[in-house]
């Protein structure tokens, strides 16, 4: 309704819930996430990983991706004024969304790699080991095989299983 209000719907696509956005990221010069709530958004990884700057909410999930400045804005929830201006000074300078984007990429590629997961998690299971205890993993559809779990859920469940945990999967 707003958009149809302020005749911006010429301009404003509502795509509604997408299960693959990277077409829709890669057509983008700027990634934008405002959410008031987040997890860890794979999303803000995906744009970084197409070297993309990122402007999103200053909330938990966001703030561990995003370093503010560099890679992209953090802007504190519900402060549209001030996610309109970060967004406007990388409308206007094509070098400051060349330099984000490659900077979140660069973060994305360093930081945020299988091993580094990997050795999270393994440093969790050190600190359980010993200890018995009942796990549910609840896994997004992103199926490893049919009527599956994600490799990543899978990997989890495995390594916690091994060391002696009574561990359930929920899938959808």
């Amino acid at each position: 309704k707003e958009i149809n209000k302020n005749r911006l719907d010429n301009i404003v696509i509502l795509t509604g819930f997408k299960t693959e956005a990277i077409s829709y990221i890669n057509a983008m010069d700027i990634f934008v996430l405002l959410s008031e709530r987040e997890g860890l958004p794979r999303v803000i990884l995906e744009a970084m990983l197409m070297k993309k700057p990122v402007v999103a909410a200053n909330i938990a999930g966001p703030t561990e991706l995003v370093a503010d400045g560099k890679t992209g804005y953090l802007i504190p929830l519900g402060k549209f004024e001030d996610a309109a201006s970060a967004v406007a000074k990388l409308v206007i300078s094509p070098a400051l969304r060349k330099e984000m984007g490659m900077n979140g990429y660069h973060r994305v590629i360093k930081e945020f790699t299988i091993d580094n997961y990997i050795q999270g998690v393994e440093k969790i299971f050190k600190e359980i080991q010993g200890q018995q205890m009942k796990i549910l993993i609840a896994t997004p559809d992103f199926p490893l095989w049919d009527g599956g779990i994600s490799t990543v859920s899978f990997e989890v469940a495995m390594g916690l299983h091994r060391i002696g945990h009574d561990i359930s999967v929920l899938t959808p």
